[in-house]
């Protein structure tokens, strides 16, 4: 049923119904299956302006779906695939009726891939895969999400490392086609949120990849590289850095230790950060 509270480009309005929008970022949290979210979406409401840290894709079962990417609109047919990269500020509006399918992931996994690094930098803000436009690749695609859609409806043991296997097969026939480089090579107009976010997309990525054993072995190094270059990306959209603090955690029995490097780092970029 229609909600008139939900008409507006107002994420306040939409709090009780979307409890992990906070002003225009959604946090994304992942229950079943490490580091990745599945939703089977039917709503039919309005979802209005947000980002997140997450990969987004977005994949309509039934019905056209409506996306709006700054001042673009792109109507997804049925089979459609659209990859958000992380950091993008979108919008949905919905059609009466119809299933798609959402899904969230962390991609602190891709980012140890070279390769799969660098596409995902080159195809921001998004990529938008047709079957009319692409139809060997969609085709191989939709293929590769059905099999991810249904190890995790499913639940089975290993699912997880299925899950992931697929995405990573996902992404690395993207980066073999035209579709990747094509993407790359486009101009898309930033809207000033577009640009604060960006910038503190940009600052989060680059302390997460230089928080490595030097934090420990030369700490006042570690300091000033982030201080120089957090500083001179916060300037440009008008916001100055006032302290950096580096905390240590232990514990008795050496089990934050032992998470490793690897968990460490993707627990800071999961953090909520205040800047």
């Amino acid at each position: 049923m229609h909600d008139p509270r939900l008409d507006s480009d107002n994420p306040a309005a939409l709090d009780e119904f979307y409890p992990h929008l906070h002003g225009i970022r959604e946090e994304v949290e992942y229950p079943e299956v490490q580091g990745i979210r599945l939703y089977h979406n039917r709503n039919t409401i309005h979802f209005p302006s947000h980002w997140h840290s997450a990969i987004e894709i977005l994949y309509p079962l039934e019905e056209n779906y409506t996306v709006k990417i700054g001042t673009e609109e792109n109507v997804l047919a049925p089979g459609d695939i659209l990859v958000v990269a992380p950091g993008t500020i979108h919008s949905y509006t919905p059609p009466e009726s119809g299933e798609r399918i959402f899904i969230l992931f962390d991609y602190n996994l891709l980012k140890m891939f070279r390769g799969l690094r660098q596409m995902m930098q080159a195809i921001q803000p998004y990529l938008l895969i047709t079957q009319t436009a692409y139809p060997p690749l969609n085709e191989k695609l939709q293929e590769l999400l059905r099999d991810v859609i249904r190890e995790y409806d499913e639940d089975a043991p290993y699912c997880g490392a299925m899950i992931w296997s697929r995405l990573l097969e996902f992404f690395a026939y993207i980066g073999r086609t035209d579709v990747y480089r094509i993407s790359h090579s486009r101009e898309f107009p930033k809207d000033k949120r577009q640009e604060y976010v960006t910038k503190f997309m940009e600052v989060c990525n680059y302390i997460t990849d230089h928080l490595d054993e030097e934090i420990n072995t030369d700490r006042d190094k570690f300091l000033e590289a982030v201080s120089r270059n957090v500083e001179t990306e916060l300037k440009k959209i008008g916001l100055r850095l006032i302290n950096v603090n580096v905390t240590d955690i232990t514990d008795e029995s050496g089990y934050i230790v032992a998470l490793g490097k690897e968990a460490a780092a993707k627990a800071i970029n999961d953090a909520k950060i205040s800047v």
